[in-house]
């Protein structure tokens, strides 16, 4: 749905089999998307892809189909939740971009005209959010929010998602007072949400205030206060709050006024960042340890649901257009599979890519590599390899796939692996699963289970081959053995409780 040369990693790429549903559009009769902002805290102005307090009627986002910059409002369904089939047929093969985030307290909306700085509406997966991706897009909200020292503190709540690499200029939502003399953001910075007020006098920037708590992988709810009456910041992810003592100065008399909020950018605008967001609350107050944990809990309601159980497999063309469609079949509607195969690469190559991917690498990852070079490169060179992969993931979450036989294939003349190939082979995977324990997949037994106990196939998996009424040649599979290969990593992350 891209046209403009951003690359989305995001679940544009989910395997074919386990095609998308949104929630939105899978719901069963009778359920409703909760008011949940009713029970907090009235908000100054309030955000989200779903209705969120009682009362409000109007549009949830206003869109922009960049093939021909036609733009409509998308209202929520009966259920309060937008319809997927509605907003995505009305793209086509279009981006999307947001030219309104509506505010459902009915009086700031979130607007930006300048199309180049519209954020990216995406909705790929199984529930939609706001995208950016290292480009200067920004929301401005209509009117300015009120920053005097006499309000006793302001605030910001958000649910995004905080180790994609949001980039070190983001200002998740932000406001500045008095002229410029102080600015007030929320921001993700290196996987953490920090609280910042920085103030200007006289041309003199004082250093960044910060305080920050280490976000969960994935999505995560943050809420930064600005404790005005006790001149003190406060942020809370998760649930877990951490408090500084102060500001390095308190805000004077004069700031009692502001430029307009912004989403997405310093109140300068134009900070390029990278992120995804679906709920944003400014409130001008600061929070009770009771408010506060009715906020949090609002948030965490419209945290996508499962998104941090996202799945990468990555890999050669054994993993290639092959068992990640299958495994994304078996998890179910909102576990989302991304194919990271590439044929023909060797473990370097998918090494460097994962590396890059400042998106996948921050999921539940499923690593594979090794065969392509297999019979040139030493045991120790691949591992060290997998080990940098290992390495690159965010979160601690991955798995580590065994490297597989090949036979003889008279089809297509490709010779079996050596004695000595195969005495390789083993020493790898056993110290694959030696240095990965629990986090180590072997399918071969899966396969040995799998097979149609025809006398071929006892006497492959005999020699330690796979089956050939699973394989397409000598080692590649076809769907009933790529079928059997996402059941062994089905199994586990079932069993790790992922």
């Amino acid at each position: 749905m891209l046209s403009s040369g951003l690359t989305i990693p995001i679940e544009r790429q989910i395997s074919k089999a386990g095609a998308v549903k949104s929630f939105s559009d899978t719901l069963s009769k009778g359920v409703r998307a909760r008011p949940v902002f009713d029970a907090t805290p009235v908000p100054y102005a309030l955000f989200a892809l779903q209705l969120v307090r009682s009362g409000y009627t109007g549009p949830i986002v206003t869109l922009r189909r960049t093939s021909d910059n036609a733009e409509t409002a998308f209202y929520p369904r009966p259920s309060g939740y937008l319809s997927r089939a509605e907003i995505m047929g009305w793209a086509g093969t279009s981006e999307l971009r947001v030219k309104i985030w509506h505010d459902q307290m009915g009086a700031h909306d979130a607007l930006q005209t300048i199309t180049a700085q519209q954020p990216v509406f995406d909705w790929s997966g199984g529930e939609p959010m706001i995208y950016n991706v290292n480009l200067p897009t920004s929301l401005g909200l209509q009117n300015a929010l009120s920053f005097a020292r006499n309000l006793g503190g302001v605030s910001v709540a958000v649910v995004g998602d905080g180790t994609t690499g949001i980039a070190e200029t983001l200002d998740i939502a932000s406001f500045r007072a008095g002229s410029g003399n102080s600015q007030f953001s929320l921001r993700a910075q290196s996987g953490k949400w920090g609280a910042f007020l920085r103030r200007i006098n006289n041309g003199n920037f004082a250093l960044p205030v910060s305080t920050k708590a280490t976000t969960g992988t994935g999505w995560t709810s943050a809420i930064m206060e600005a404790d005005l009456a006790n001149n003190a910041p406060r942020v809370t992810v998760d649930g877990v709050t951490t408090t500084r003592d102060s500001f390095d100065a308190a805000l004077t008399s004069d700031e009692d006024a502001t430029d307009a909020p912004r989403i997405g950018a310093s109140p300068d605008g134009g900070a390029a960042w990278f992120g995804f967001i679906r709920a944003v609350g400014f409130f001008r107050k600061a929070f009770s340890s009771s408010e506060r944990a009715a906020v949090g809990a609002a948030l965490d309601y419209l945290k996508p649901r499962s998104a941090n159980r996202y799945l990468a497999c990555w890999g050669d063309s054994l993993t290639q257009g092959g068992y990640p469609a299958y495994l994304a079949t078996m998890m179910g509607s909102y576990r989302y599979v991304y194919d990271g195969g590439v044929g023909g690469e060797s473990i370097a190559s998918i090494r460097a890519r994962q590396a890059a991917d400042v998106y996948y690498n921050a999921r539940i990852n499923l690593l594979e590599g090794g065969r392509n070079g297999f019979k040139t490169l030493t045991a120790t060179e691949i591992e060290a390899d997998m080990a940098l992969m290992v390495a690159h993931v965010v979160g601690g979450r991955f798995l580590v796939g065994a490297v597989t036989p090949f036979a003889n294939d008279p089809a297509t003349g490709s010779g079996a692996d050596t004695p000595d190939d195969t005495a390789k082979r083993l020493a790898l995977n056993a110290l694959r699963q030696s240095s990965y324990g629990d986090r180590y997949v072997d399918p071969m037994p899966y396969f040995a289970s799998a097979s149609n106990g025809s006398a071929e196939d006892l006497a492959d998996i005999a020699a330690g081959w796979i089956p050939r009424s699973l394989r397409s040649d000598g080692g590649h599979l076809n769907a009933a053995g790529q079928m059997a290969k996402a059941r062994a990593y089905r199994d586990k992350l079932i069993s790790l409780g992922w």
